[in-house]
């Protein structure tokens, strides 16, 4: 998640180098792609976090539970295509498991 001041000039810069909007909501996240690169950005405060593609999201879900991670977001398909579920580790960093659907 890269932390910009405005989605707006933001998205306008990163078009002109060949990027695609994918998702945005209002003017606080955006999600954008070129290639197999993707990128979210968001006007909000908040922890460092990746995502993380996978084949097999369920699996790595009840993994992630066995293990006693603390899971912040609970497995679920989301309006933007993907099923994915976020852990926190021990650091706060969030990690966000995610398989196309």
């Amino acid at each position: 998640m890269l932390k910009v001041k405005s989605i707006k000039e933001t998205l306008n810069l990163y078009e002109k180098m060949g990027f695609q909007l994918i998702y945005q909501q209002k003017d606080t996240h955006a999600v954008i792609s070129r290639g197999a690169v993707q990128l979210h950005l968001t006007t909000i405060e908040q922890k460092p976090a990746c995502q993380i593609i996978v084949n097999q999201v369920d699996e790595f879900y009840h993994m992630a539970k066995k293990t006693g991670a603390r899971v912040v977001y609970p497995i679920g398909n989301r309006p933007w295509g993907n099923r994915d579920f976020t852990l926190e580790d021990l650091d706060g960093n969030q990690l966000t498991f995610s398989q196309k659907i």
